[in-house]
Order: structure tokens, then sequence, then C-alpha cells
């Protein structure tokens, strides 16, 4: 489990985004299960991470919009681009992020 500590470091030290894995297996796509904005409590963060505790592998990841809003997700990876545009419909988000290449991509 995440330490609330490693979080608010991650957080402070990667003002564009960052993402922390909490059950890893490399894969290439990152995308988010959940839809948090604006500061989640670390509780609700970990009420999430243990909600999705079954999958392969669970992130905890954040970013900053073009408009700066700031947004910190529960998330997986997946290997293929198709795959994580599907997910990112169904989970209703803005984008998903290649690891590879260091890009967005908006869904």
């Amino acid at each position: 489990m995440i330490a609330k500590e490693l979080l608010q470091k991650a957080i402070a030290e990667n003002k564009d985004g960052f993402t922390i894995p909490v059950k890893w297996k490399i894969k290439r796509y990152v995308v988010a299960f959940t839809n948090n904005n604006k500061n989640p409590s670390f509780s609700l963060l970990k009420k999430q991470v243990e909600a999705f505790g079954n999958a392969d592998n669970v992130t905890i990841g954040g970013w900053t919009s073009d408009n700066w809003e700031k947004f910190i997700d529960v998330g997986t990876t997946v290997r293929s681009k198709s795959e994580a545009l599907r997910l990112g419909k169904l989970f209703k988000q803005q984008a998903i992020f290649d690891l590879k290449t260091y890009n967005t991509i908006y869904v």
C-alpha cells in the first residue's frame, strides 16, 4: 500500500504529472478508473485502490490539465492503445498516457 507521505512528495515534486505503482506489471498505457480532481482525500484514494485491488496492476497518478486543473486518479496500465482508449471511454476519462513516448492521448 502506498504511504501518504510518498503521495504528498510525488504531488509536490511533479507539477506536470506522475504515476506511482501500487501493484505493478509494466505495461505501456496508463488509464484511470476514477475521476478525482481538486485534492481528493488520502482516505478516498485508499478506498479506491482497495476497490480495484484484484486488478493485475494498480497505479495512482496525477496530472494537470491545459486549464491548470489538478487531477489525482486511481488507474491501471495496459499494453494496447486500443484497450486503453476503450477503458478510457468506459471510465469517462479525458485522456490516457503513453509511458513510452510520454504523450497524452485524448479520448
